[in-house]
C-alpha cells in the first residue's frame, strides 16, 4: 500500500485580527467601526441568540471578546446593547437596593 502525502495547514488559534472597543458607541458608529477593522459584530438576541445589529439599538453596553483581543475562533463580536436589557442587566446594585 503506497503511503499518501497529505499536507494539513490547522489553526486552532483562529484569526488574528484585533476586536476594536465597541462598547460606548452607538449601534451605527460599532457597525463602521467593525467593518473598518474588518470584525463582523452581532447582537445579543433572547438567550444571546445572534441578531443583526440594527441603528435602533442604542448604545453598546457590553462585548466580547474584548476590544485589543484577537478574534480567535468566533466568528464574529457578540454586543448587548441597551435595548436588548444589558445595561440593566450589568448595572452594579448600590448598597441598600433590595
Amino acid at each position: 500500500m503506497a503511503k499518501d502525502n497529505v499536507s494539513r495547514k490547522l489553526s486552532y488559534g483562529g484569526s488574528r485580527q484585533p476586536v476594536p472597543k465597541l462598547v460606548g458607541l452607538t449601534a451605527d458608529s460599532a457597525l463602521a467601526a467593525s467593518a473598518r477593522a474588518g470584525v463582523p459584530v452581532v447582537a445579543a438576541g433572547p438567550g444571546d441568540d445572534p441578531r443583526p445589529l440594527l441603528a435602533e439599538h442604542g448604545m453598546v453596553v457590553r462585548q466580547h471578546p474584548e476590544a485589543g483581543r484577537p478574534l480567535g475562533v468566533c466568528h464574529w463580536v457578540m454586543v448587548w446593547t441597551e435595548q436588548n436589557g444589558a445595561s440593566e442587566q450589568e448595572a452594579p446594585r448600590g448598597e441598600g437596593s433590595e
